[in-house]
């Protein structure tokens, strides 16, 4: 974790060096005794590699803090929540639709929920698209492309009467007893901001005969404050 941090830190001020050296190069030659029609070509070919500089060393910056931000989640796991739910049962898709969530389609194996609701707080920039895939054959992965695919029609089927900027996708599966394995396999979660939306993806797995659900989420170390406000909301919904 501390490879990464110092990693990005390192990328962060040579964008800060690359912005500084363009912005005086730039200055240096509106001085110069050069014709305008001969500095303005100079200036956009300074312009243009000042930019490209900085877009790399962005991509960079963006690349390592990822790995910061996902390794400070993965060392400061926290532990499985407890619920007295039994997930998938016909009760928890009752409560589901008592929490405004519609069924979208069921595909046999899986079925999606969705509702548009307040994220945060309840600015219009902030409205969520909230994402319910309950995984009924445990052969299907969370990673299933299939999924993917249902998920991205639903976002076609809402897309011209819809308005959300955000979007919370939560994935269930369920089993008797805990194993390691199986905990692993709720490891692919996903947080992505792009200006200002985000995308947050979160797998669970509820063990019954343990009475928890576990998924990846850290207290102490989220690795956005999305991330974190979808953890909290999650745990709310298992405890309803």
């Amino acid at each position: 974790m501390n490879t990464y941090n110092k990693l990005q830190k390192k990328f962060l001020i040579w964008i800060l060096i690359e912005v500084v050296i363009t912005f005086a190069l730039l200055v240096f030659l509106l001085f110069l005794p050069i014709e305008f029609n001969v500095l303005m070509p100079i200036l956009f070919v300074v312009l243009l590699i000042g930019l490209i500089l900085s877009l790399v060393l962005k991509s960079k910056f963006d690349y390592y803090n990822f790995l910061y931000r996902h390794s400070a989640l993965f060392e400061n796991l926290a532990p499985a929540v407890e619920t007295n739910q039994i997930i998938l049962s016909q009760a928890w898709f009752e409560m589901l639709k008592k929490e405004k969530y519609q069924l979208y389609k069921s595909y046999g194996g899986y079925s999606i929920y969705y509702k548009i609701d307040n994220g945060p707080n309840n600015k219009r920039a902030f409205k969520t698209l909230y994402i319910v895939v309950a995984i009924a054959d445990n052969s299907l992965s969370f990673e299933n492309e299939i999924i993917e695919k249902s998920i991205n029609k639903l976002e076609m089927h809402l897309y011209k009467n819809a308005k959300y900027s955000q979007r919370i996708i939560y994935q269930f599966k369920s089993d008797k007893k805990f194993t390691q394995e199986l905990a692993k396999s709720t490891n692919m979660v996903l947080f992505a901001r792009n200006h200002k939306q985000n995308i947050v993806l979160i797998n669970v797995y509820h063990f019954l005969d343990d009475h928890v659900a576990y998924f990846v989420h850290s207290t102490t170390n989220p690795p956005t404050p999305y991330y974190d406000f979808a953890s909290k909301h999650l745990i709310d919904l298992l405890h309803k």
